[in-house]
């Protein structure tokens, strides 16, 4: 009898270590860190220069294509905001009288729009809707078929082209929203980018 009941405990104690282990395999596959799982975002560098090209991470959701804005009376080559300083819609190049008596002809602007990247850097970006990665991420969820609170948030990694600093502009978040005065950003164009779900 004794013996059986030595058995019983060896039998116990090996269900009770298989139990113990498959605890700690689940909770680590459950739980491990980020980068066994997919990409991390980028930290955005701290000493950056005109022309120099960086990695960033870009948080999004869809609405955002039509939601962010930016007013600014200067443009970055043919990129501008959507507004000019006093917050009216920026001058159509049919509508610069100079240009039509001229007869000259310009390039299609670009607007800009501000990002934040994930580790809340503002950057001010021309055509981010445009990159291959993050339209098709936009046909996959067209923020008119949702709500804007039921719109997965999901980040951008992406190259980054610094082009020059903006300053005494402003954002605004939402069409609704009063706009928000910033000092300076950088005006940057991306390019390569995969798309992470948040």
């Amino acid at each position: 009898m004794p013996i059986r009941i030595l058995q019983l405990s060896k039998e116990l104690l090996f269900f009770i270590a298989l139990c113990g282990l498959s605890s700690v395999l689940y909770l680590a596959l459950q739980t491990g860190d980020r980068s066994a799982r997919g990409p991390k975002p980028h930290a955005t560098p701290t000493n950056i220069e005109k022309d120099q090209q960086i990695d960033v991470s870009i948080t999004l959701v869809t609405a955002d294509a039509t939601a962010l804005a930016c007013s600014w009376d200067n443009q970055v080559g043919t990129s501008h905001c959507e507004f000019d300083a006093s917050g009216k819609p920026w001058p159509s190049p049919e509508a610069s009288s100079s240009l039509a008596n001229a007869g000259a002809t310009t390039a299609k602007p670009s607007l800009l729009s501000p990002y934040m990247t994930t580790d809340n850097v503002l950057f001010l970006i021309p055509d981010l809707w445009s990159e291959p990665a993050i339209a098709r991420r936009f046909e996959q969820e067209p923020p008119g078929k949702f709500e804007r609170d039921q719109l997965r948030r999901f980040y951008a990694n992406c190259k980054m082209r610094l082009e020059q600093k903006a300053k005494n502009f402003k954002v605004r978040w939402q069409p609704t929203a009063t706009w928000d005065d910033r000092n300076e950003a950088w005006v940057g164009r991306i390019s390569n980018c995969s798309i992470v779900e948040g």
